[in-house]
């Protein structure tokens, strides 16, 4: 969806603190929007471009580049490839997602962050990744969890701050490359 527009977010980060604050997530489709998807957390210090993350040092740039423009987030929102975290007053699909998509690009390319495109390879793979946690859930019995639509999840908000959805979200997430390190 990220042409010259960054698109908008549309999945709910399964997290406690995230579903808390009402922040959303998404796949991008080419550009590096760093975020988190999961609940598990990976050591910033470990942390590389080769491995699908930016470096601490980094993601501190962009956060504070970030938050300098008004925005409420946290460094760590900026570690991972191929997803950002919607601040929680920031609506999914409106225009002020597109201007948060704006500035944290902005950032971005301000910081130098290096690689910030996601390869054809790497969009596929965190697709069927989404693909295979939409399918865990349902089978854990949350049958309102939808495939992603065109690189975009969407989490359906009736399960947020449900423990089991989130207990369900940690046994899902195991395992898998993009949520469980």
């Amino acid at each position: 969806m990220i042409t010259s527009a960054p698109p908008s977010p549309t999945t709910s980060r399964p997290s406690r603190r995230r579903s808390r604050r009402g922040l959303a997530a998404l796949l991008t489709a080419g550009v590096l929007l760093p975020g988190l998807l999961a609940a598990c957390s990976s050591d910033a210090s470990e942390a590389g471009a080769s491995s699908g993350t930016a470096s601490s040092s980094e993601a501190a740039a962009v956060g504070q580049c970030v938050r300098a423009a008004g925005y409420d987030v946290e460094d760590s929102d900026f570690t991972e490839k191929g997803l950002l975290l919607l601040p929680g007053d920031v609506e999914p699909g409106s225009d002020a997602a597109d201007d948060y998509f704006d500035v944290v690009s902005g950032c971005q390319d301000s910081v130098g962050s290096g690689s910030l495109k996601l390869s054809d390879e790497e969009k596929d793979s965190f697709t069927q990744e989404m693909i295979e946690m939409a399918q865990c859930l349902r089978d854990e019995g949350f049958e309102n969890v939808e495939d992603p639509v065109d690189g975009v999840w969407y989490g359906p908000e009736e399960y947020d701050g449900d423990p089991e959805y989130e207990a369900a979200i940690d046994k899902c997430q195991a395992g898998m490359q993009v949520a469980g390190r």
